[in-house]
């Protein structure tokens, strides 16, 4: 009995643990995703384009963020990726520097 109770108390605590990983990691993207709206406007054209363009190939590879990530926290990273690309986008549509 006591075995059995020492197994559920140490799922309770990975599970707490899990969460609050994940609530952290939330708020660091978002920390992460206002920086970068601030800093992008500084970029040179060049510098941008290079970053939506390598963002463009990697902000959909579910196996690349599986792997950066792991299997429990890949999602938040998907969409982290996916607001990061739409801030460059946002940029790059106002440059006017799409055809390029």
């Amino acid at each position: 009995m006591n075995e059995w109770l020492y197994i559920i108390g140490l799922l309770i605590l990975l599970v707490v643990i899990m969460v609050g990983f994940r609530f952290l990691m939330m708020k660091m993207y978002k920390s992460g995703l206002n920086k970068e709206e601030t800093k992008v406007k500084n970029y040179s054209d060049k510098v941008l384009l290079k970053r939506y363009k390598n963002l463009d190939k990697t902000r959909k590879n579910k196996f690349l963020a599986w792997y950066t990530m792991g299997f429990f926290f890949y999602k938040e990273y998907l969409q982290y990726l996916e607001s990061l690309y739409q801030i460059y986008r946002q940029e790059v549509l106002s440059r006017g520097l799409m055809g390029q």
